[in-house]
């Protein structure tokens, strides 16, 4: 997918990932799919949980939590009560156990705006 900024001058491209454990998928910066995709999707497994990372990320968010019923994982930085029109069920930090196995999250301290990385493998 693609966001307009500045008025559509100018265009910025959108990825979502999708990591599966089980039958378990967890979006990381969720990208609203069209009808046939989100079929796709679920051939996948349940979407069970829904990270943002970044403080400009989610505006799709609320779609995926809404429909699947799915955990809203933020950053503990991200001080409001509402991200983009849920509540958070989760306010994560660096020690917070992310859902799905062999992961971690790295926080940057030096942005403005708060922002995090996943890092996975051997830690």
């Amino acid at each position: 997918g693609t966001a307009a900024m500045g008025g559509g001058k100018m265009i910025i491209p959108r990825n979502m990932t999708v990591i599966r454990e089980g039958t378990d998928l967890t979006l990381i910066s969720a990208v609203r799919l069209k009808d046939e995709d989100l079929t796709e999707l679920e051939k996948l497994g349940t979407v069970r949980h829904v990270l943002k990372l970044g403080f400009f990320h989610g505006m799709d968010d609320a779609f995926y939590v809404q429909k699947y019923n799915a955990k809203y994982w933020v950053l503990e930085a991200h001080r409001a009560d509402k991200l983009n029109g849920v509540n958070a069920d989760v306010r994560m930090n660096a020690d917070t156990a992310l859902p799905f196995s062999n992961a971690k999250l790295h926080l940057f301290k030096s942005f403005t705006k708060p922002e995090a990385v996943i890092l996975r493998g051997d830690l």
